[in-house]
């Protein structure tokens, strides 16, 4: 959250801001600040063997994989919506 007043104060943009918008805008930050951490925590805490990514996935035909399934999975809507896969 203090980054973002220190960043707010910087810009000058602060000054614009109503009271509700401010703090809106704090909020915002830190929210995201705690979600950023809690997903760092448990990043490093599970330990995986290898750093991966999509990106990284060989989408050859060969290999049978699906591009429109991986794209579908990656934006990872299955889970909020509750199915498995």
């Amino acid at each position: 959250m203090n980054r973002s007043w220190e960043s707010l104060i910087e810009t000058r943009q602060h000054q614009n801001l109503t009271l509700s918008e401010g703090l809106e805008i704090l909020l915002q930050a830190e929210k995201l600040d705690r979600e950023q951490r809690r997903f760092d925590r448990l990043h490093k805490n599970a330990k995986f063997r290898y750093q991966a990514s999509i990106e990284e996935l060989r989408l050859d035909t060969a290999r049978g994989i699906d591009k429109l399934l991986i794209a579908n999975l990656s934006t990872g809507d299955y889970i909020k919506k509750g199915q498995s896969i």
